[in-house]
C-alpha cells in the first residue's frame, strides 16, 4: 500500500492525480475548442479514424486539466489550453499562452480515451485497454516470467484481464520514463497487487531494467466491465481521484 504520515494518515508523496474517461460521444463537435496550434495538428492527420482519436484524447485531457485548475468548460475556455508534444512524444500543456502546473497522460483505445493529470514535474503514464482474448504466442512474445506465471494462474476471463493488466502497466511505464517500446517488453516488470479485484483502485509498482536505466514506478490500477486503467509515476501518492465538474 502506499506510505501514509503517521499522525494524518495522508498519503505520503505527490498530490493525487486526476483521472477522466470519455467516449466520442461525449465530444463537443467541430474544432471550436481545439487551440489554433491543434486546429493545425488535427487538419494534418490523413485518416479520418486517427484524426478522430486524437480529438477524442485532446478533448479527455482538456476537460481533466480544466476541472484540475477551476476553469469553465466552455469552447473557449477550452480552446486556450494548448496540449502539445515534446521531442519524445510527451505532453505538456499551455494555458492562454503559459505553461500550466499540469503534467500529463493521455490513452486512446476502441473509441474511448482516459488522460490523468498531475502537479507539473512529476514524470507519469497512463493507459487503456479492453479485456480481450489474446492469441497463445502474445504473452510470451511480451512478457518476463514472473508476469507469465501470474497471467497463467488465472482461468478464463480473469486471465484476459490480467494480460490486458500487465500490457497497461507497462504502457504506462514507458510512458513515464519516456522511451516508449524502445527498450525490451521483458525488461519491465509490472507487479499488480490483487489482481482479481474489480472495481477500486488497487496498488501497482513497475520497475524498469535495462542497460543504464533503473527505474521504481508506483501507481495503480482498476477493471471497470471491460476495461483496465493504469497509472504509474516517480514517486508514491493515493489512488488518482475522478476529475469532477465544478
Amino acid at each position: 500500500m502506499y506510505a501514509t504520515d503517521p499522525l494524518t494518515q495522508a498519503p505520503v508523496g505527490t498530490e493525487k492525480a486526476t483521472w477522466l474517461t470519455q467516449s466520442h460521444a461525449h465530444m463537443a463537435p467541430g474544432e471550436g475548442w481545439l487551440s489554433p496550434n491543434e486546429v493545425e495538428r488535427c487538419r494534418a492527420f490523413r485518416f479520418s479514424k486517427r484524426r478522430e482519436d486524437w480529438k477524442l484524447g485532446r478533448w479527455t485531457a482538456k476537460l481533466n486539466v480544466a476541472r484540475r485548475l477551476g476553469l469553465t468548460e466552455d469552447v473557449s475556455s477550452l480552446s486556450a489550453i494548448d496540449i502539445s508534444n515534446d521531442e519524445d512524444g510527451k505532453p505538456h500543456v499551455l494555458v492562454a499562452g503559459d505553461p500550466s502546473a499540469c503534467a500529463l497522460s493521455i490513452s486512446h483505445r476502441a473509441g474511448r480515451a482516459m488522460c490523468t493529470v498531475v502537479d507539473s514535474g512529476v514524470r507519469n503514464g497512463c493507459d487503456l485497454e479492453l479485456c480481450e482474448p489474446h492469441g497463445e504466442t502474445f504473452a510470451a512474445d511480451y512478457f518476463n516470467a514472473e508476469e507469465l506465471a501470474l497471467a497463467h494462474a488465472r482461468p478464463g476471463a480473469d486471465r484476459d484481464a490480467a494480460i490486458a493488466l500487465l500490457w497497461a502497466a507497462k504502457e504506462s511505464a514507458v510512458k513515464a520514463v519516456g522511451t516508449g517500446f524502445r527498450i525490451p517488453t521483458g525488461s519491465i516488470t509490472a507487479l499488480p497487487e490483487d489482481i482479481t479485484v474489480r472495481g477500486d483502485w488497487r496498488p501497482l509498482n513497475v520497475a524498469v531494467d535495462y542497460a543504464d536505466l533503473h527505474e521504481a514506478l508506483h501507481g495503480w490500477w482498476r477493471i471497470d466491465s471491460a476495461w483496465v486503467m493504469t497509472w504509474v509515476s516517480d514517486r508514491r501518492s493515493a489512488p488518482p481521484a475522478a476529475a469532477l465538474a465544478y
